[in-house]
């Protein structure tokens, strides 16, 4: 019993001693490094024991020094607390294309209203030609010409010639365009003249000093009309007269001559084939009155 209770003294003994020197040890290991490392852990109680007891076996005592601060060891160690390591970032996840644009329905193009279509006049008064033979010479002679013409449409080859005592002229006026124009139904038997044909005009001349005759018209040798035929009408002064003439498109069957005291215009009837306008001399002296259509 003395053995044991020896021994325990001697163990308290040799631990109080350890304690300090290894006190004495830590300090001046943290005076010599000067750069903050921590020493490295002091050797166990057990081999001081081991040496100074002669080996008696005891149970190894747990150091109280500072653990070493090694570069590696992380910051865990001093915390007490377990290091986590940082868990590899999750690879990206490509984000989703976009889905090809669809392209906005185009809007259906506009429908024009249907125009309307431009109504026929049913009027048969011919446009600016004045029922006045006053205004008309005027216009006449504005235009430096001596006589006007108005060409006031066709007729058949075979209908009744206009004839003084006969309503051939009447009738064909009221069904003309021009059957509300007063001075052309105030037109006497004697001044209409009807040489045969298709056509029916209207002269009206300038100056009341005019000589006016409608000849029956010849083509000489070099194809040029000229009034070689029987006189068909003759007159002085400036009143209008009707003509029917032309049994062919091509060729006039009358020279008209409108004779004043400082001009003589010779015409030959006709219509263009293009658009059936009155052709009047290049020369000028004939203004075609015929409104356009």
């Amino acid at each position: 019993m003395k053995r044991f209770f020896c021994l325990l003294v001697c163990t308290v003994l040799l631990l109080s001693l350890f304690g300090c020197s290894g006190a004495k040890r830590a300090s001046g290991s943290a005076q010599q490094t000067g750069n903050g490392e921590v020493p490295s852990l002091a050797a166990p109680a057990t081999d001081l024991l081991a040496s100074g007891s002669g080996g008696a076996e005891t149970e190894p005592s747990t150091s109280h020094h500072a653990p070493s601060a090694d570069p590696t060891e992380t910051e865990a160690v001093t915390t007490g607390t377990p290091s986590t390591e940082a868990t590899t970032d999750a690879p990206e996840t490509a984000a989703p294309t976009d889905a090809p644009e669809t392209a906005a329905p185009t809007e259906k193009p506009e429908t024009a209203a249907p125009t309307e279509a431009p109504t026929q006049s049913t009027a048969t008064e011919p446009n600016a030609l004045e029922d006045n033979l006053e205004a008309l010479r005027k216009q006449i002679e504005a235009q430096d010409a001596i006589c006007g013409v108005i060409f006031l449409g066709f007729t058949d080859t075979d209908a009744p010639a206009f004839e003084a005592g006969t309503d051939a002229w009447t009738s064909f006026l009221k069904d003309s365009d021009y059957r509300d124009l007063q001075f052309l139904q105030e037109i006497p038997d004697d001044h209409v003249v009807d040489a045969g044909g298709t056509e029916v005009y209207c002269l009206i001349p300038l100056s009341d000093r005019t000589v006016k005759d409608v000849t029956g018209a010849v083509m000489d040798e070099d194809g040029i009309l000229t009034p070689g035929g029987p006189v068909l009408f003759e007159d002085y002064g400036n009143a209008p007269f009707i003509l029917r003439c032309n049994v062919s498109d091509i060729v006039s069957n009358v020279v008209v001559t409108i004779m004043t005291e400082d001009a003589v215009l010779m015409w030959e009837p006709c219509l263009s084939l293009e658009d059936n306008h009155v052709v009047v001399p290049s020369e000028g002296g004939l203004l075609n009155l015929t409104p356009a259509n």
